[in-house]
């Protein structure tokens, strides 16, 4: 499968620690997929939250939130942050 995500930048990515945790990863999202995911993330015509079982999306906006519920991506977020998230 290839990812839509670049999660090797994200691991060579340097957290910043102030103000407060964070980092900036540079074309995180692979700019090949960013169409597709465009086309297909969900209609949301008002403020608010929305469960993803409650919006309709596409195929490519499927995969996107396949690969950030993966357990890659949440090993490289556990290792970045030093932090459990099972």
């Amino acid at each position: 499968m290839v990812s839509m995500l670049d999660l090797e930048g994200f691991r060579g990515t340097p957290l910043t620690r102030e103000p407060f945790e964070f980092l900036i990863v540079p074309e995180f999202v692979k700019a090949e997929a960013r169409a597709a995911i465009h086309k297909d993330y969900p209609d949301v015509t008002r403020p608010g939250s929305f469960p993803l079982g409650e919006v309709s999306y596409g195929r490519a906006f499927a995969k996107l939130v396949e690969e950030m519920r993966s357990e890659e991506f949440r090993k490289a977020f556990e290792e970045k942050f030093g932090i459990d998230l099972t």
